[in-house]
């Protein structure tokens, strides 16, 4: 399998005041097309450090990020989003969909965002809302949904472009167990049908089982 993702060296370190925060120390991974590897550790060991680099937010004081054979980190901050949006999907503890809008535009707007004319791009956000079981919620706004239902659009949205690699960040974190296994199970599902990878971090010990593999940060290093 052809690899997604790859974090080369990533070392980052903060200031405060005098001091010098050492939060990564050279890290090194890879995820290859379809897997999920999960990114576990104590609360500042930098997990969320390690995401802002992978998605090209922050920049490394050395090392680079590779994703689907472009440097991210070389690019500038143009660069940047183009390889965000022609490779990358995000989900969030919390969805961040646009409340003026409907589910299916939220999930329609990656693919208007990469030039898809309105017509279609409604279309294929459509039938991907039908699949996670939304068909009938399709013009319904944020504030119209329940938490679980927000979540699954913002999977959808995170998904509708087959990117190539998803970074997830606690995307179950603000769900109860049951909508919380249901959407981790629909991003399995979506995984495995299209070949995605992802890199989900997170504190919830069930779903470690759905991943394939799991990275301990400790001390800004993988353990």
């Amino acid at each position: 399998m052809s690899e997604v993702l790859r974090a080369e060296s990533l070392r980052k370190t903060y200031r405060q005041g005098s001091d010098e925060i050492a939060v990564l120390r050279g890290v090194d991974f890879a995820v290859a097309q379809g897997e999920r590897v999960a990114v576990i550790g104590r609360s500042g060991a930098g997990k969320s450090t390690l995401l802002h680099l992978l998605a090209g937010l922050d920049e490394p004081d050395s090392g680079a990020v590779w994703v689907a054979g472009n440097n991210l980190t070389a690019a500038d901050a143009a660069g940047r989003a183009a390889i965000r949006n022609a490779h990358m999907g995000f989900v969030y503890q919390f969805h961040h969909l646009l409340p003026e809008f409907s589910a299916e535009e939220n999930v329609a707007m990656p693919l208007r965002l990469g030039g898809m004319a309105a017509g279609e791009a409604g279309r294929t956000a459509a039938e991907l809302l039908a699949r996670v079981g939304l068909g009938d919620r399709l013009q319904h706004r944020p504030h119209q949904l329940s938490g679980g239902e927000r979540q699954r659009v913002a999977v959808a949205r995170a998904l509708v472009a087959s990117p190539e690699v998803v970074l997830a960040d606690e995307p179950t974190g603000n769900l109860d167990r049951e909508n919380a296994e249901q959407v981790f199970a629909l991003m399995c599902e979506l995984s495995d049908e299209r070949g995605i990878g992802f890199v989900i971090v997170t504190h919830d010990a069930a779903m470690l089982d759905g991943v394939h593999r799991v990275l301990e940060l400790v001390d800004g290093a993988i353990a």
